[in-house]
């Protein structure tokens, strides 16, 4: 077969995993497709993908075509720093008022709602658009939700007197992690593959293990992307974490729920993993 077509986030959320296996660990036969979340999500159903990171929203949507491997996942136990909500406004004061919601995530735009109508009982104006600077003034918004390395800039950048952290209100609330982004196969490549799909899990998991030993390295250099200060990116990546534990499991199973009881899942979610018996034929 060609290379396993792999996704890869356009944010340096993922550098801790990406930046290893590109450098250190070896690309090992992966082909690295980068974009952002709803571009990776969308590749990736359309088969375009074999293995990506993809948002937690995806997974649960299209669980039936999916397979998520083991220990892998973008997760905040609180704070997450780089999904944040900018508003002019207390958050009890936006009901009715117009605000402008990332293009980029599924996954951020459906815990904002959450937090929003179900924790805060607001019903806001849902407008997606272009997050730049200019388009956000000259919309005029209430307030605007940024993921990724543009909220990294828009923290540094951003006059709004309220800066909500979504990881941080979900913990509040809800008591649990936050998990934020999985990495998953298709079921039609790994019935195909299995062997494959598990050298890469083995190896994904090896380079995050890889770049958690060399955080303030990957911090250094990923640092001017944004840009901000080495001390600044070094804390961010810190305050993330990449294994799919059993805490954060359930976190993102009361996830599905709230998107189940909001209509916007058809069903309860099946969460199910690359089977464990197939790891024994690598």
């Amino acid at each position: 077969m060609d290379q396993i077509r792999i996704g890869k986030f356009s944010f340096i959320n993922t550098s801790p995993i990406y930046y290893p296996l590109e450098h250190i660990v070896g690309l090992n036969g992966f082909q690295v497709i980068e974009g952002s979340p709803s571009e990776l999500n969308a590749r990736f159903f359309r088969g375009e993908l074999d293995i990506s990171v993809i948002s937690s929203q995806e997974y649960g949507l299209h669980a039936e075509r999916y397979l998520l491997l083991p220990e892998l996942a973008i997760v905040s136990q609180g704070t997450v720093k780089s999904v944040l909500f900018f508003s002019k406004y207390p958050l009890k004061a936006l009901s009715g008022r117009r605000i402008l919601i990332t293009e980029k995530s599924q996954t951020s735009v459906a815990l904002l709602k959450i937090i929003l109508e179900e924790f805060y009982e607001v019903f806001p104006i849902y407008e997606t658009g272009d997050l730049s600077a200019k388009d956000v003034h000259a919309r005029e918004v209430a307030g605007f939700l940024a993921i990724g390395d543009e909220a990294l800039r828009f923290r540094i950048e951003s006059q709004e007197p309220y800066i909500i952290d979504l990881g941080e209100t979900w913990k509040k609330f809800a008591g649990l992690p936050f998990v934020y982004a999985v990495w998953a196969v298709r079921r039609e490549f790994y019935n195909q593959f299995p062997q494959k799909v598990w050298e890469a899990c083995r190896l994904l998991k090896q380079s995050r293990d890889k770049g958690l030993k060399t955080l303030e390295k990957i911090g250094n250099r990923f640092a001017p992307h944004i840009p901000m200060s080495k001390e600044a990116c070094l804390a961010y990546l810190r305050t993330l974490c990449f294994d799919l534990t059993p805490e954060a499991l359930e976190g993102m199973r009361l996830f599905f729920r709230y998107l189940v009881k909001r209509g916007e899942y058809p069903s309860p979610v099946d969460i199910e993993f690359i089977p464990e018996a197939d790891k024994a034929i690598i």
